[in-house]
């Protein structure tokens, strides 16, 4: 388990990139007060149009991908930029399915698409 803060708004955690993966699942825990920011953005490399990018946009978590076919995006129903923690889970599968789990408060907003 990895925690990290960012304490101005240049800061920035870089990780090698993943590649081209059939599925990816990311949960992470998340506190911000800010309404806009990247959370998380990572290609499948230079010979790939495959990515992955997660946002904080107008206070709620949206999820980026394109798997080759183009671009699909999710939002989460609730805000998260309270400053209170939450949960979010993503998923991208292999059969085209995308989930985005947001647990805020003690509610848990759910949204689940086939592309």
């Amino acid at each position: 388990m990895f925690v990290f803060s960012f304490v101005s708004n240049t800061s920035f955690i870089a990780f090698p990139s993943l590649g081209s993966r059939p599925e990816v699942r990311l949960t992470f825990d998340l506190k911000s007060r800010a309404s806009t920011g990247i959370i998380l953005f990572n290609s499948g490399g230079p010979l790939y149009t495959d990515f992955v990018a997660v946002e904080l946009v107008s206070g709620h978590v949206t999820l980026y991908v394109n798997k080759g076919a183009g671009d699909v995006t999710m939002t989460s129903r609730a805000p998260v930029d309270d400053g209170d923690w939450h949960q979010v889970s993503e998923c991208v599968t292999a059969c085209r399915r995308l989930c985005l789990n947001a647990e805020v408060g003690k509610i848990l907003t759910f949204k689940y698409l086939k592309y």
